[in-house]
């Protein structure tokens, strides 16, 4: 695998920021800053094998997805050095976890990929087919994980909302999103471990996000889960006490990047508002009820 920076004159550092090696070497970057960490396990070579597979998997099923300007895999690849970097979560011996977190998208967003001709009309089928496919490839443990975090498939009626109400749709999905994070969270799982991985990129990172709008309606979608995670951190055996605090740190800075997203929100809507018309209506081009269902 190549892992040379994309940028040849970007003085690559192994355990810079994860945020500098995205703008400067993307992919790429993220790549050689995992292989960094996984050289310094000690796993043996069929490990390192399962590993390495899981990853290529995880990379090619993802090719053609954007985050952004970046490739979509910088998001997956940010969630599984931040859970094995000593700089972040520093869990190192467990390469289940790392396997589980690389692939923690694929059955949700490309199930397809993993079960190819099998695949049903049936989303949830396809879904059950596809972790099927891990439990084969890399064992149950894997495949419990990467099922604890994939998001359940819509209940039909909620998917009938879209057509009747889109504001009503996503409010009803995002509920059920943060019923599901939850759960999670307090079942004890090592799951945990990798859908905190993912909020951390999801919603620390919204100050990286170049669509301030989207950035908004995923503030919304996520301030309310900064507290239970606080909870998880505090209580959970998962992370020794120094990783604790840094965690509660990133949590503060979640909670602080939302808050300023809302808050332009606000403003934004009191200060785009117009006078009243002949009818004595008034208007704006700002619609508070999509953000709040975003």
């Amino acid at each position: 695998m190549d892992t040379s920076p994309k940028n040849p004159e970007h003085v690559w550092t192994p355990r810079e920021s994860l945020k500098v090696i995205t703008e400067s070497d993307s992919e790429k970057g993220l790549t050689k800053r995992l292989v960094t960490e996984i050289n310094e396990t000690e796993w043996d070579n069929e490990t390192l094998d399962q590993v390495t597979y899981a990853l290529g998997i995880a990379l090619e099923a993802h090719q053609h997805d954007k985050r952004g300007k970046h490739p979509y895999s910088t998001h997956l690849l940010r969630v599984t050095v931040r859970i094995m970097s000593p700089n972040h979560f520093t869990i190192r011996d467990q390469p289940n976890l790392i396997i589980a977190a690389a692939l923690h998208d694929i059955v949700e967003d490309h199930p397809d990929f993993l079960i190819s001709d099998s695949a049903t009309e049936s989303e949830a089928e396809n879904q059950t087919l596809a972790i099927n496919a891990i439990e084969e490839q890399f064992g149950s443990d894997v495949s419990r994980l990467v099922a604890e975090v994939t998001n359940p498939v819509l209940p039909d009626e909620v998917k009938d909302l879209k057509a009747l109400d889109e504001v009503d749709y996503k409010i009803a999905k995002n509920e059920l999103y943060r019923s599901h994070v939850i759960e999670l969270i307090g079942s004890g799982s090592e799951g945990a471990i990798i859908k905190l991985s993912d909020f951390v990129d999801n919603c620390v990172g919204l100050g990286h996000n170049e669509d301030a709008k989207k950035a908004t309606k995923l503030a919304h979608k996520y301030f309310p889960l900064i507290d239970h995670f606080r909870n998880y951190i505090e209580t959970t055996s998962h992370y020794n006490e120094t990783v604790k605090a840094r965690l509660l740190v990133q949590m503060d800075n979640a909670e602080r990047r939302c808050n300023m997203l809302i808050d332009a929100t606000s403003s934004h809507q009191e200060t785009d508002q117009q006078p009243p018309n002949e009818d004595g209506e008034t208007h704006s081009d700002f619609d508070q009820s999509s953000f709040l269902a975003s």
